[in-house]
C-alpha cells in the first residue's frame, strides 16, 4: 500500500496539470498521457511491474475525473457479471455454445460466434455492434463458473442496463441447468 501511495504522489508531482481534464475523455491527448504515466511508473518503480502501473494509472485517472468506473481507455464501457453453477464446466460450455440450448436462456441479442475454445471461452458479436465474451472456469468435477464481459457499450446507463440484463439471463441459465440435471 505504501508503494502505491508513493507512486501516486510521484505521478501528481510529475504530471501536476496535464490539461487532459479539459479535453474529452478518450481523446488522443488523454490516451498519450495514460501511456506516459504508466511508463513513468514502470521506470521509477520497477518493483511494481507493468500490470500494477496500469492499475495505479487508471485509479489516478478516476481520481482526476478523466475516466469513469467501467470505462476503458478509449471511450467505450464494459459490463461484467459472473456466476457459479453446480455443474461440470463442459455442461456449462455446452449451454452457452449450443445455439438451441442458448436460445432457451438467451433468446435475444446474440448475432454470431467469433471464437469458441472448449471448454474455456466463447466470444460473440452482439446485435447492437458490441461484443460479449464468456470465460468459463472449472471449480471442481461438478462446479464451474462463467464470467460474462460485455464490451463496447456507449455509456454508464448502458452498463447498468446490461448488468441487469445479464443478471436475469444468468438466473435463467441457472434454472435451465437445474432442470436438465434432474
Amino acid at each position: 500500500m505504501r508503494r502505491t501511495r508513493q507512486a501516486r504522489e510521484r505521478i501528481a508531482r510529475k504530471f501536476p496539470s496535464t490539461g487532459c481534464h479539459s479535453r474529452p475523455v478518450g481523446s488522443e491527448y488523454c490516451q498519450i498521457q495514460w501511456r506516459e504515466i504508466a511508463r513513468f511508473l514502470v521506470e521509477t518503480h520497477p518493483e511494481i511491474g507493468s500490470w500494477w502501473a496500469q492499475t495505479i494509472t487508471v485509479g489516478y485517472e478516476r481520481i482526476r475525473g478523466l475516466r469513469d468506473v467501467h470505462q476503458r481507455r478509449g471511450s467505450d464501457y464494459d459490463a461484467n457479471k459472473s456466476r457459479t453453477f453446480p455443474v461440470a464446466v463442459e455442461i456449462l460450455f455446452e449451454a452457452v455454445a449450443n445455439d438451441a440450448l442458448r436460445g432457451t436462456w438467451l433468446p435475444e441479442g446474440w448475432k454470431a460466434t467469433r471464437v469458441a475454445t472448449p471448454p474455456k471461452s466463447i466470444r460473440a458479436d452482439w446485435s447492437d455492434g458490441s461484443r460479449v465474451s464468456f470465460y468459463l472456469t472449472a471449480k471442481g468435477d461438478a462446479k464451474s463458473s462463467v464470467s460474462v464481459q460485455h464490451q463496447g457499450l456507449s455509456d454508464q446507463a448502458a452498463v447498468d442496463t446490461m448488468k441487469a440484463f445479464w443478471q436475469e439471463r444468468l438466473d435463467r441459465l441457472g434454472e435451465l441447468l437445474r432442470e436438465t440435471s434432474t
